[in-house]
């Protein structure tokens, strides 16, 4: 009877399992197609585009016509016979593209509230099958499941990490955001080259939103470069914040100066990559720049992590904290 339900339950695991095997080949094929949807749109989108530019352009000079010139002068005579017809057939065809693109427009409605529900429930099951396989795991130490925590998931960390910034600025939200719809766009390597510049000057500023006063330059540990804090201690400071008793030779705090030199070798990667002057493949450089990326993500979420251990706490809270801070390294960490 025991070894009936097993045979029972194992046969429901690889059903269900079946399942979410042939969700996940939908869904990588659902974006695989969007791929191809973009450039065309791309393509679209600049096309409107410049034409909205020529046609106000048009007005302005339909208007210094009828006010300026001799309407009876064959030459504008012929023009304006001219433009007649083309702005008919202009109508015409701009009003069908533009029920076209409602008509999209209204199943791109219908397909994003599908995928937004779906990735819902996937990423419902995904973190009560992550957290019931825990608990198990809790009632049978012997046991070790090797399975990555669902929080690791990009995006997931990605969406996250947005919300933290909204709390700092909006400004900073707004701005990866940004810089996240164009890594997803991007098909040159010129808009890649862009994309790099773009993460490489949004490290920066977002360093100095977390010290707009530049209070690090009061630190007595404070590294200047041209007049200015360097990266190293922007980061320091970022995590730490007024320690003026910070000494970088301690092992107490190995993981925030790994952390930083770090960061400043991520910069300099997307620096290289914005001004990358040698030939290099469009694989290669989108590789390159998916890795800086998901690095930024990374960082910026162990920076704002340790901003959090190192924030003024009660003397309980602080002993606990430099518990956790002295058991961190920086491998374990990052």
């Amino acid at each position: 009877m025991i070894s009936l339900k097993f045979e029972i339950m194992s046969e429901k695991i690889d059903e269900t399992d079946k399942k979410f095997r042939k969700a996940t080949n939908n869904f990588k094929k659902i974006a695989e197609s969007v791929d191809n949807f973009i450039k065309p749109f791309i393509f679209v989108k600049e096309q409107a585009e410049k034409a909205e530019w020529d046609g106000e352009h048009m007005s302005g000079m339909l208007s210094s016509m009828r006010d300026l010139c001799d309407l009876n002068n064959p030459l504008i005579r012929d023009q304006l016979n001219l433009l007649e017809n083309q702005a008919k057939n202009i109508v015409d065809s701009s009003e069908r593209i533009l029920n076209s693109m409602e008509g999209i427009s209204n199943d791109f409605g219908s397909v994003t509230g599908a995928i937004s529900q779906s990735n819902m429930n996937m990423g419902k099951s995904t973190i009560t099958t992550y957290h019931t396989l825990q608990q198990y795991g809790q009632q049978h130490p012997s046991l070790s499941f090797n399975i990555e925590p669902f929080e690791q998931n990009p995006y997931r960390k990605r969406d996250n990490l947005i919300q933290s910034f909204q709390s700092i600025n909006p400004y900073l939200k707004n701005k990866i955001n940004e810089i996240s719809r164009s890594f997803q766009t991007q098909d040159t390597i010129e808009t890649m080259k862009e994309t790099a510049h773009s993460l490489r000057e949004f490290m920066s500023e977002f360093l100095q939103n977390l010290d707009l006063t530049n209070e690090v330059k009061k630190m007595p540990w404070y590294e200047p470069s041209n007049g200015n804090p360097t990266q190293k201690s922007r980061v320091i400071y970022a995590i730490i914040g007024n320690d003026a008793d910070f000494d970088e030779s301690y092992s107490y705090h190995t993981v925030v100066i790994d952390l930083a030199t770090r960061y400043r070798k991520l910069y300099k990667s997307l620096n290289k990559l914005a001004h990358k002057r040698k030939k290099i493949t469009l694989i290669d450089m989108r590789t390159r720049l998916k890795i800086d990326y998901s690095l930024f993500f990374d960082y910026t979420k162990n920076i704002l992590d340790l901003r959090e251990l190192y924030s003024p706490k009660t003397k309980e809270e602080d002993m606990n904290r430099s518990v956790i801070i002295r058991a961190l390294n920086s491998d374990h960490f990052l």
